[in-house]
């Protein structure tokens, strides 16, 4: 039987704790800490989403905080949806719009982007694993979107049924260019085809 590759990726994970596990930005990081935020995303995402296979924001640069949040949202049985912090905002908008995200996990490095962003957006809930200044200033700003900051994170949830392998593992857009973008899902079963 196929594992949803978020099991997979838990599982490698665990059993190397210890060891080197990527190369960010001239830094090395260990299985440990990366497992470690990722659970934390996953108990957060697990107790503001109700269901799996959700569609999750992943709003950041190349960063460690894009691979704690990738991980984290397919540790919670739910899907990601890479949000482009280059692209113009109102393609953001309408990605944001036509995949039905609710939920976002906003990197510090990428607040900028969601401060052009948030007037366009109806209500998100902003999953803030490394607040700075700039989000407590976007909490006054637009309060119409619910911020979850660090000591706000679940540090234990309900483990939620099993993904299917035909279920998302993450949706991605076209860019756009000739009209509104169009997504993409990429099941589980694809994306554990393609990791080898």
């Amino acid at each position: 039987m196929l594992e949803d590759i978020g099991v997979n990726i838990e599982s490698v994970m665990r059993e190397n704790l210890s060891f080197d596990a990527i190369h960010v930005q001239s830094k090395m990081y260990k299985y440990e800490n990366v497992y470690s935020e990722a659970n934390k995303i996953r108990h957060t995402i697990n107790n503001v989403i109700n269901e799996s296979s959700q569609f999750v924001g992943i709003l950041c640069y190349r960063s460690i905080s894009a691979y704690t949040a990738i991980a984290g949202t397919l540790f919670s049985k739910n899907a990601f949806l890479p949000l482009n912090p280059f692209l113009p905002n109102e393609q953001l908008s309408k990605i944001i719009s036509i995949s039905g995200c609710k939920v976002i996990i906003l990197a510090s490095e990428a607040v900028d982007a969601f401060v052009k962003l948030a007037p366009s957006i109806r209500r998100l809930t902003v999953i803030c694993p490394h607040p700075t200044k700039k989000i407590e200033a976007l909490q006054k700003k637009y309060p119409q979107h619910t911020y979850i900051l660090p000591d706000e994170f679940s540090r234990s949830s309900e483990e939620k049924a099993p993904v299917g392998k035909e279920d998302p593992a993450y949706l991605m857009f076209t860019s756009g260019s000739t009209g509104d973008p169009k997504g993409i899902a990429v099941s589980h079963k694809n994306l554990h085809s393609t990791s080898g």
